[in-house]
């Protein structure tokens, strides 16, 4: 904050910068708030993702022949490492997309509240149904 304040910019874009070049109100541009931002970052961005990477690390190790069919699957569209397919074609490879979604299903989720969405029909909570929409 101190470095935004005096004018040295970042080299490359911050999501702190663009929360204090903002139009937002001061008091969300408050440190407290810029605190709050980074361990939400943190939590989010790190530990679940890390801890699915390693789940679904554990489990292609565990089970060679997965492990193989996905390497094989992946030699069919990377060609070589420094040019990666664009995700639209990897999202089409059913042995990576399984392994991604396992990986995501027996790693533990967000401490927070699944949202729940009906946007078709009315939600019922003990019996009593209101529309909402």
């Amino acid at each position: 904050m101190a470095d935004f304040k005096s004018g040295i910019k970042p080299t490359r874009p911050t999501i702190f910068n663009s929360l204090l070049e903002s139009s937002l109100p001061e008091k969300e541009q408050a440190v407290s708030r810029l605190h709050g931002e980074a361990q939400l970052l943190l939590g989010a961005g790190e530990e679940t993702t890390s801890w699915t990477l390693a789940v679904g690390t554990f489990h292609l190790l565990n089970k060679p022949e997965m492990l193989h069919a996905l390497t094989e699957e992946l030699q069919t569209v990377v060609v070589d490492l420094q040019t990666l397919p664009p995700w639209h074609v990897l999202e089409k490879l059913p042995n990576l997309t399984g392994v991604i979604k396992e990986s995501i299903c027996l790693s533990y989720g967000v401490s927070l509240r699944t949202m729940r969405v009906a946007p078709t029909e009315d939600l019922v909570y003990k019996g009593k149904g209101r529309n909402i929409g």
